[in-house]
């Protein structure tokens, strides 16, 4: 699996974040820029959570070529891609070329950002889209002649599929759209027919006082998603649905930004809550 994230200040010194810095105090290939300063924050916190936030990622737009493809060969191997609209639409271009054979996410952050999605044939060399639903709903306005056909989560969902496959004369990669709201997820998966297979999974109420913090949710809920797509039942999208929604769920009401249920294999892993899933992931004991 192949991230590319801003990594942050502190991430080492929270305790409650050693999960997160022990990915940082391993990860390789992090570049440093000469000129740019790192990205700058500004968040507003209640009750322990960050009730709404500002950043600046444009520092990760200057990520030059060159220093992607000095990992060109971790990049070909790679089973995973995981990207989003802070990187450079040349850099989301080199990643989606040279990472061709991997599933590739994308993730459009902001309406502004996502627009890189739309440029030249981007939307379709990736493999599953992922957003809010007023994120997706911008988007689809911007590719469809009808902006006023878009009455539902399912014309938005094929929205993108047929400008997908009219970008790529027919050979489009997109096989997953998924739209996410505060009571359900909704993915369409695309047949091999043309026809779109739309899995709607409402999310499972959670006690107001047992939810800790929303930050990660989103996060938890893909990483939950491939994990079951890709290393549990294959293709069982149903199945997948079901697994991120668990696992958006333990975010919310852990304060760890990685509950511990959900611990992958690391040095600093506790061995006493999981059992090694074949040296890939974590699971807790029940």
């Amino acid at each position: 699996f192949v991230f590319f994230f801003q990594a942050e200040d502190g991430i080492r010194d929270v305790e409650r974040s050693r999960g997160l810095g022990d990915v940082y105090k391993r990860q390789r290939g992090i570049y440093k820029s000469p000129k740019e300063h790192s990205a700058t924050y500004m968040c507003l916190m209640q009750k322990g959570d960050q009730a709404t936030g500002v950043s600046d990622m444009g520092i990760l737009q200057n990520i030059p070529i060159q220093h992607f493809a000095k990992f060109k060969n971790i990049i070909l191997g790679a089973k995973v891609l995981v990207l989003d609209a802070n990187l450079s639409v040349d850099a989301i271009k080199y990643l989606c070329d040279v990472g061709k054979k991997a599933f590739i996410t994308f993730d459009p952050i902001s309406q502004d950002k996502g627009i890189k999605l739309l440029q030249d044939d981007i939307l379709g060399r990736i493999t599953l889209l992922r957003g809010t639903r007023s994120q997706m709903l911008f988007l689809a306005e911007k590719i469809i002649k009808n902006p006023g056909s878009l009455e539902n989560d399912e014309s938005i969902i094929k929205a993108f599929f047929d400008y997908a496959g009219k970008i790529t004369n027919g050979q489009s990669k997109l096989k997953y759209v998924l739209i996410t709201s505060g009571d359900e997820v909704k993915c369409g998966e695309r047949m091999c027919s043309g026809a779109v297979n739309l899995i709607v999974q409402p999310v499972e109420k959670i006690e107001k006082e047992k939810i800790v913090k929303t930050g990660g949710a989103g996060d938890a809920l893909l990483g939950g998603i491939l994990f079951s797509l890709l290393e549990l039942d294959k293709d069982d999208l149903v199945k997948a649905i079901e697994v991120g929604v668990k696992c958006a769920k333990l975010s919310v009401i852990s304060k760890e930004n990685i509950n511990p249920c959900l611990l992958y294999t690391s040095d600093a892993a506790d061995e006493g809550l999981g059992v090694d899933l074949g040296g890939r992931r974590i699971i807790k004991k029940n």
